[in-house]
């Protein structure tokens, strides 16, 4: 079995290196909803890794499977300072 790439490549380390460029130009408001926008993707993803894996594994899907989209384990925390 071929081990999981975990590390960003050379091409997604420049990317990141460009969106940090982006960003810090952006007002809060912008940011926020930038940020938004982003969990709001990584959802989908999750959904569609979910659905393709079920679908692998001959699985029906079901939104009450503990799995679904409003389980998602991405969360926001505000720091109390």
């Amino acid at each position: 079995m071929k081990p999981i790439q975990l590390e960003l490549s050379l091409e997604q380390q420049f990317s990141l290196r460009q969106s940090e460029t982006v960003v810090a130009k952006l007002s809060q408001a912008q940011a926020q909803g930038f940020l938004i926008e982003v969990l709001h993707q990584l959802m989908v993803k999750d959904n569609a890794i979910r659905s393709l894996i079920k679908s692998q594994l001959g699985i029906e899907t079901s939104s009450s499977d503990g799995l679904s989209a409003n389980h998602s384990s991405y969360q926001i925390t505000r720091n109390q300072s």
